[in-house]
């Protein structure tokens, strides 16, 4: 790639002065394709049979691919996109073009041919979702504006969510963490590729190991037992766990609803739900608002937790104010507000599928043993 073709895709990267990107990420899925044993025996109590194999690419990045002792299935875990470029930065919301494309090489990699009719399938969106990683960032415009927004998450959650939990200070914090349906996580991306010593060898690594200093990543897990309950509201009659649930913008609207439950308070006071009745207040519920600005904890006085929950989402929604959270984090002052601004102004749901299979191919020129075509895959 020209240096110059390098700096134009750089300049439509950082348009307006704002880094946009969005990726799916860490994918575990199932396909139909009859093969041979990869390996050995996986050694654990629940390997049923399977045997396994770990693929790494020419950047030490790896996925793990993992065979049904009948020889039909084929189960590929691990970071699709970074195991393709080497980054999981920049990537890719097309869903299906990415797992056929991670399919196909990891195939050729374990000796195995599909047939047309198996790879026709997976175009389809014919294979099992049992992961599902998705991603935003948040580009706070500076590394210190991003430590500052990634300090008040944590304040925020600390006081109002009682899964949270974090690790090293601000460098991840965790609601859900050790959920067995959904994790969602805020983290500091620059720290995340400085630990992992930087991007070399990736197609713009120098400006993406940069720009990753002031971006704070946004990161929601769906995984297998909330894949198999949940169902997508645009299709009803498919379900989340199907891959053609989320063709169009499903992950973008259920990240979008899940930024706004968890991170909505961030200022301290939530706007009043819109609602066509609106609930009206008793003279008991007023009664609250005014013990809690005269600092008292209701939750702790109170013994019906349902009860609370109940009374909480009312004067919430009626007022905006969180009964659950101390009075200090009501005071909007100047902190809060730059907060709120950062989160409503700088996220933008971006991805380029075009830019993406770039980079793949930028990572393959040097590996003379990838040889899976990429352009077909462009859209």
């Amino acid at each position: 790639m020209s240096k110059q073709k390098e700096n134009n895709i750089i300049k439509i990267l950082i348009k307006g002065n704002l880094f946009r990107s969005s990726t799916f990420d860490n994918i575990k899925a199932k396909f139909k394709v009859k093969h041979p044993p990869l390996g050995e025996v996986i050694p654990y109590k629940n390997g049923k049979g399977m045997t396994s194999r770990q693929l790494e690419n020419k950047l030490g990045n790896t996925l793990t691919v993992r065979s049904s002792k009948d020889g039909n299935y084929l189960t590929i875990d691990g970071s699709y996109v970074k195991w393709l470029t080497g980054q999981n930065i920049v990537g890719t919301t097309n869903l299906i073009g990415l797992c056929l494309l991670t399919f196909e090489r990891a195939c050729a990699r374990v000796g195995v041919s599909p047939t047309k009719e198996e790879s026709d399938a997976i175009k389809n969106g014919e294979f099992e979702l049992l992961r599902l990683d998705y991603a935003v960032h948040c580009d706070a415009g500076s590394e210190e504006n991003a430590i500052f927004l990634q300090r008040q998450i944590k304040r925020h959650w600390a006081f109002s969510r009682p899964n949270y939990s974090q690790y090293q200070d601000v460098e991840t914090l965790y609601v859900g963490q050790s959920s067995r349906r959904r994790t969602f996580k805020s983290y500091m991306k620059g720290r995340d590729v400085e630990d992992k010593d930087g991007l070399d060898g990736v197609a713009f690594g120098v400006f993406l190991e940069k720009v990753s200093k002031r971006l704070v990543r946004l990161e929601s897990t769906w995984r297998s037992k909330y894949l198999a309950e949940t169902h997508s509201s645009a299709v009803p009659h498919i379900k989340l766990r199907s891959p053609q649930a989320w063709e169009g913008n499903l992950a973008r609207r259920l990240m979008k609803k899940r930024i706004r439950a968890l991170l909505g308070g961030v200022t301290g006071i939530n706007s009043p739900t819109a609602r066509k009745h609106p609930a009206k207040l008793s003279n008991l519920d007023r009664m609250a608002i005014a013990a809690h600005s005269a600092g008292i904890s209701l939750e702790a006085f109170s013994k019906d937790k349902r009860a609370f929950r109940r009374l909480r989402e009312k004067i919430k929604n009626a007022e905006g104010i969180d009964i659950a959270l101390p009075l200090d984090q009501h005071q909007v002052g100047l902190d809060f507000a730059n907060a709120r601004l950062l989160l409503d102004d700088r996220i933008k749901y971006r991805s380029s599928h075009k830019l993406f299979l770039q980079m793949v191919a930028y990572l393959d020129s040097f590996d003379p043993d990838e040889t899976s075509a990429v352009g077909d895959l462009v859209g």
